[in-house]
């Protein structure tokens, strides 16, 4: 088990703010102060000075996993691990931050290699809680984009 300890005394943040609850405790008697994950500089227009971009956020293996696809330099992403990715639900407060690792692929986490070249993660969706239409915060690093939709494109007349 991880503790993150922020600050001691008096806390300037509201009281709506301030709990979240991990999406795969199963308990909301043990919350996490929101600020834990808020310590980051926010970025709202790219790009970051850092060369951080967020592109999308997605789904796969029919909504189990968050696919979050993005651009960065290859010293900061290779530095990236569990933890150090995440997606937090604005709704619910919940906190989607585990990497699923495959028995011969490994983490489901793709670095790039090559300066200008894409990468992602895969998270987990615990019980699909984040649905097309959630508002999230993705974090990458030092780099957070907040407010972002998911909305991933249903296909109509698909063929079965």
């Amino acid at each position: 088990m991880l503790v993150l300890i922020t600050s001691c005394g008096k806390s300037e943040e509201s009281s709506t703010d301030s709990q979240i609850v991990y999406a795969n405790s199963g308990s909301s008697n043990n919350p996490t102060r929101y600020s834990q994950f808020t310590k980051f500089p926010v970025v709202t227009t790219e790009p970051d000075p850092d060369g951080i971009s967020f592109e999308s956020i997605g789904f796969a293996a029919d909504g189990a996993y968050l696919m979050v696809q993005f651009k960065a330099p290859i010293n900061q992403s290779q530095l990236w691990q569990q933890d150090y990715i995440y997606v937090v639900d604005e709704a619910t407060r919940g906190v989607y931050k585990d990497i699923p690792i495959m028995p011969v692929v490994g983490p489901l986490i793709g670095r790039p290699v090559r300066e200008g070249q894409s990468g992602y993660v895969m998270l987990a969706n615990y019980y699909q809680g984040i649905k097309n239409g959630s508002i999230v915060t993705v974090v990458l690093g030092n780099y957070k984009r907040e407010h972002v939709k998911v909305d991933v494109p249903t296909t109509s007349g698909a063929v079965k």
